[in-house]
């Protein structure tokens, strides 16, 4: 979810857009579009099928070694 923070700049450039009647430059509207894609590539295209399992110190035999 630390990913959504690149959003953040989109919002403030719809709010200076909205609030202060400021229009957005075409290098701002390209970096919303690619922080916005970024996001949902991040958590949606990015999500693991299957989590990863950790082994256990005594499945790997560390453990229980006959001396």
């Amino acid at each position: 979810m630390t990913s959504m923070i690149y959003i953040e700049p989109v919002f403030t450039i719809a709010v200076a857009w909205i609030w202060l009647h400021e229009l957005p430059s075409v290098v701002s509207i390209t970096g919303g579009i690619i922080a916005v894609s970024s996001v949902f590539i991040i958590n949606v295209l990015g999500k693991k099928k299957t989590p990863v399992q950790r082994r256990s110190a005594n499945n790997r035999g560390i453990l229980n070694r006959p001396n």
